[in-house]
């Protein structure tokens, strides 16, 4: 009976042996994510003069996209929205040769729809609202791309005799 009952400890004793293997290896796996994940979030953090003017260099700006149209809701030299920038990806801003920022909301292949959602814009009180181009992250003027949009919509019309 001593036998038999060691031999069913050894046992029972291998089967955790076994089970906390493999939630080790589950927690290596894990960890070696983490740590990949984790030298991506380490960068050195900018001082605060630079992290305003690396927010206007976001990813948003810089990709080499071709045409996106955006709205412009305005541009400032004494409001500085950078730190609003980093986790809103529709939301991106400029600045120019003078120094004005210039912030904008949406990223729109279609010219049409950047320019409903000006006009949504306005509506809603935003009387400075206008549309901007970029062409590959740069910021072009708008009538340099507009030669290869499509022509606006035109609205469904009614059949006859339907409703």
């Amino acid at each position: 009976e001593d036998r038999d009952a060691m031999q069913m400890e050894i046992l029972q004793k291998t089967d955790k042996l076994t089970v906390a293997e493999t939630k080790l290896k589950s927690l290596e796996e894990q960890t070696t994510k983490m740590n990949s994940n984790l030298e991506v979030a380490t960068a050195p953090e900018p001082n605060t003069e630079d992290r305003s003017k690396l927010a206007f260099q976001t990813k948003y700006n810089s990709v080499n996209d071709g045409v996106v149209f955006k709205v412009q809701v305005g541009a400032f030299r004494n409001k500085d929205l950078a730190k609003y920038l980093d986790n809103n990806p529709n939301f991106s801003g400029d600045t120019d040769e003078d120094g004005a920022r210039k912030y904008t909301l949406g990223y729109f292949k279609n010219y049409w729809e950047a320019d409903n959602f000006k006009k949504y814009l306005r509506e809603m009180g935003v009387a400075d609202a206008w549309l901007v181009s970029y062409k590959d992250g740069k910021r072009v003027p708008i009538k340099d791309v507009l030669e290869g949009a499509a022509p606006a919509p035109t609205p469904p019309t009614s059949v006859a005799g339907t409703n």
